[in-house]
This record gives structure tokens, sequence and C-alpha cells, in this order.
């Protein structure tokens, strides 16, 4: 009567560390890398984490269909760190980080828009490469695609998928954080299937007219886990609120975040 329903909530989730192959590295060493709490781990993804991941999978389909057997307009709640190796969000959770650094540096006069000669200024910074005009003018092309002639965060944040991502690094003059923390082509697989995952229970609950929100998780994680959900907002909230976000509002950026969701759904339109 009060209009107070349920959420089925599968809790599969996992973290560093806890049924997780990782192997210890020393700082110097030349394997790939992520740190986290002054520990260099290396960067190892196990079959049977990819297969306990596909297993998660067909239980989130189970719950899914007892929300649409119970109540069909109800809502399920599946964790991203259930469908993909918690090493590897957290990885990809690095590399977005260094990604929202980068966007900060170029714009200079902190509008919030990065215009073209900002972008130019700071990219003979920072990246060198042969024929340099011809791959700045191509870069900000495919991030200002509406030829506005500035950048804004949401282009940003959403254009850089991991394959541009590793472009750019390429660029790089040092070999710094940003460098360092783009995924490897291998990684890059491990996220596609990661988002197949994903998408798959998605067009489950779309069909089904069920509800699915994703789970907030470690902040070490949500980068990745924010990437994902927008990406699925973007192909399945054209017509109906299939697909929500969960924002912990008492982290100190909950705020900017949530105006940065709901500028992203004005302005693609869903």
């Amino acid at each position: 009567r009060s209009g107070i329903g349920g959420i089925l909530d599968y809790a599969a989730e996992a973290d560093v560390g806890a049924d997780v192959t990782i192997s210890t590295a020393s700082a110097d060493s030349d394997v790939p890398t992520t740190t986290r709490s002054n520990q260099a781990l290396a960067r190892e993804y196990s079959y049977q984490t990819e297969r306990q991941c596909d297993a998660n999978v067909k239980i989130f389909e189970t719950a899914i269909r007892a929300v649409h057997g119970v109540t069909p307009d109800g809502f399920a709640a599946i964790k991203v760190t259930a469908l993909g190796n918690p090493i590897l969000l957290e990885r990809w959770s690095t590399a977005l980080r260094e990604i929202y650094k980068l966007f900060g540096r170029m714009d200079v006069d902190k509008d919030g828009m990065v215009t073209f000669e900002e972008f130019t200024n700071v990219w003979n910074q920072l990246f060198v490469g042969d024929s340099m005009e011809i791959i700045i003018n191509d870069m900000f092309k495919r991030f200002d695609k509406k030829g506005k002639g500035f950048i804004d965060p949401i282009a940003w944040t959403t254009t850089l998928d991991p394959p541009l991502m590793r472009r750019l690094a390429g660029y790089c003059k040092k070999q710094g954080s940003f460098a360092q923390a783009v995924l490897t082509t291998d990684e890059e697989k491990l996220v596609k299937s990661m988002q197949s995952r994903l998408r798959r229970l998605v067009a489950l609950a779309a069909d089904l007219n069920v509800r699915l929100m994703i789970d907030a998780e470690h902040t070490y994680f949500q980068p990745a886990i924010d990437n994902l959900v927008l990406s699925m907002q973007r192909e399945f909230n054209k017509n109906t609120d299939c697909v929500y976000q969960t924002i912990q509002c008492y982290l100190k950026d909950a705020k900017t975040r949530n105006q940065l969701f709901m500028d992203q759904a004005r302005i693609e339109n869903w």
C-alpha cells in the first residue's frame, strides 16, 4: 500500500586477495603490476576465476527470472565483481582514474571544458610522435564528435575505451602512472568478456521487464563498475528504466558523480 517493495540481491562478490590468483612481485620487476596498500601484485588471471564468473551469470539469471515470477516490475541486484576478476577491475579503475587526472591537467583554465588550444598545448607537453598535427586533430575529433570546439568531461570519459587508452599511452613521452596503468591486449579481452556477461544479464532483465540494480562496491573497483553500468544504460535505458546505478552518498564525490551521470543521460537522451 505504501509503494515499498523488495530487491532480490544474490550477494556473490569477490575482492582482491579473496580466492583470486595473485603473485607478489618486487617494485622493480619487469612484470606488469598493480599496487595497493604498498604491495606489488602481479597481474594473473586464472581460468578458474573465469569459469566461476560464467557460473555466477547463471545464478544471476535465476534471480532475475525469480523476480519476474513474483513481482514482474521489481528489482534484481547484481555485483560486477562476480562477473570479472577483481584484480582486473582494480587495474581498469586505476587506468580510468589516471584518465580523469589527465582531463584535469588539460583543462588549464578549470572551466570544465578542454578547448582545442588547451588540448594541443598539453598534448605537446606530454606526448610525442610523428605527424603530430594530424594525430592531435584526429584525437580531438574523436572526443569532440559533435564539433562543438571543446571536450567536456562526459565525452572524455566515455570515449576513452581500453584500446584508445592504450594507443594514447603509446604516445607518452614518459612512462608514468597513466602509461603503466593502461590495460594490455589480454586484459582488454577479459574486459570484453566481463562486458558480455553483464550485457547478457541486462538483456534478460529487459526482456522480462525486470529492473536491474548494479551494486556499488569497494571504491578501488568503482570507476570500472561505473563505466560498465553507463555503457549498459546507454543501450537499454532509451525507452525504459531498466539499468540502475548505485551511488554511495557518504562519499565526498557522490554529488559530483551523480550530476555527471544525470547530465550524461540528459545529453544522450536516455
